[in-house]
Order: structure tokens, then sequence, then C-alpha cells
């Protein structure tokens, strides 16, 4: 601490010693100006108190820690918090302002070339990934005013399409093994209509992306349209499902034994 101080003296001495007259006693410059005057009485007052300048620095740091603390850690929150609010207005603002005045940036795409071939990626755990990304697998889940119901979020036109256009949410919803066969008629149905696709499209890479017929089907949960317009297009037009996410997230789950 005793260092610290001389230190800091020495620093005060430095910056001050070119403006102010060095001095012992005022009475030797009767006759300076009334500006020079002013300035050799403060550097007079200060040579009087120099030596107790390390007691006050020890006493103003004493006090700041033990009455000031709150207010310090206020500071400091609000500092923090600022820095955070700069943060994220840089990378959800302003990052996407530049790319979008800049659309020419290449944006680095996932490349999937090649799916593990593990007997754990079968139709069980396709579906548990499905359920995950559109309920969080929660087979009561309805959006206020949704048309899209229970742990696959199916769509009315869907539930019609393979015969269940006329069951209830209150049905739907509290018979998990309703859903579940839904489902897998809603995967067949998909298999049937988009069969030309798959077998067109099966093993090329897309966007990146190694095609398999279970990511088409998996894609194809956010629309048969979509699938269609996604290959059609060599990657270039992607769509979403109801909950914003991009048709090509499904897409991913490719190299699933599905045994439809």
């Amino acid at each position: 601490m005793k260092k610290i101080v001389k230190i800091i003296i020495k620093v005060i001495k430095f910056l001050f010693g070119s403006i102010f007259i060095s001095t012992n006693d005022i009475k030797h410059y009767p006759n300076l100006p009334a500006l020079d005057y002013k300035i050799a009485m403060v550097n007079y007052h200060l040579k009087e108190i120099e030596h107790d300048i390390p007691t006050i620095i020890k006493l103003k740091f004493k006090l700041l820690v033990q009455y000031r603390w709150k207010y310090m850690l206020w500071r400091f929150t609000k500092f923090t918090f600022l820095c955070s609010l700069i943060y994220l207005a840089v990378m959800y603002i302003v990052n996407p302002t530049i790319k979008y005045i800049y659309p020419d940036q290449k944006i680095v795409k996932p490349i999937i070339l090649s799916y593990p071939s593990d007997t754990s990626r079968n139709r069980r755990t396709f579906l548990e990934q499905i359920g995950y990304v559109e309920s969080r697998n929660r087979y009561t889940e309805r959006r206020p005013n949704s048309q899209y119901w229970g742990y696959y979020q199916i769509g009315q036109t869907e539930r019609m399409n393979v015969g269940y256009g006329d069951v209830s949410f209150e049905v739907f919803s509290n018979h998990p093994e309703l859903q579940e066969s839904c489902m897998l008629e809603l995967m067949r149905y998909n298999k049937r209509f988009l069969k030309n696709y798959i077998k067109k499209y099966n093993g090329k890479v897309i966007g990146g992306i190694l095609i398999s017929e279970s990511g088409i089907i998996a894609m194809a949960h956010t629309g048969v349209g979509n699938v269609m317009k996604f290959l059609d297009s060599n990657g270039k037009d992607v769509g979403e499902d109801g909950n914003g996410t991009k048709s090509t997230e499904y897409l991913k789950l490719g190299g699933y034994k599905l045994d439809l």
C-alpha cells in the first residue's frame, strides 16, 4: 500500500511540477501577477499537506470499501448491462443489417456428406427428433387459435388427408397412440406422394446436405410443397414451418431407417 501511495505522489508531482512555481516561501514573490500568485499559493498549500496525502488516500479507500461498495456494485451492474445491450445490438441489428446491405457475402453452409449407420437411427428416434422440434415432446401442445396439434404439430389439412379430420382436439391431445398412428399414416402418405422425388434426389448433395429418404420425409412435415420447391430449385427456395423453423433443419434428419 505504501508503495502505491508513493507512486501516486510521484505522479502528482510530475503532473503539476511544470505548472506550479517551486517555492518554499510565498514571501519571496511579492510582485507576482495575480494568476501566478494564486498558483504559487496552491503550491504552497500542497507542500503543507504533502505528508498527509498517504493518510488521506488510505482513509478514502477504507471509507469507499466500507460504505460505498453497494454504490460501486450498482455502477458495475449498470455498466455490465450496458455492455450486454451493445453486444445484442451488434449481433441482432448491426450484423443482419450488414448482411442485408452486402448480400453477396458468402455464408458458409453446413456440409453433411454422410450419416452414421447405427441401429439407434430408427423410426422411434426419428419421431422423437421431430417431436422435440415441434412441441418439445408434449402431446397436449397447441398454440392459441392454431390448427397444429399435439406432439408432432400436425395441421388440419394433413389430418384430413390421412383420415383423422373429424377427431376433436380434446380426443387427439388425450390419446398419444392416436397421434402416433396419425403421424405414421402421414409419413406413408408423404412417401407415396414424393416417391418420384425420393428416387430422383436420394444420394445427391443439395445445399451442402446429403439427401436421403428420411430427410425428405422429415422435410415433408413442413409441407410437401416445400420439399418440391427446395429440390426443384437446387436448394435455393427454402421454406419453413409454422414455428419459423427452416425446412432444411428437417432435411438434416437423414440416414434413418423408417421401415414405412
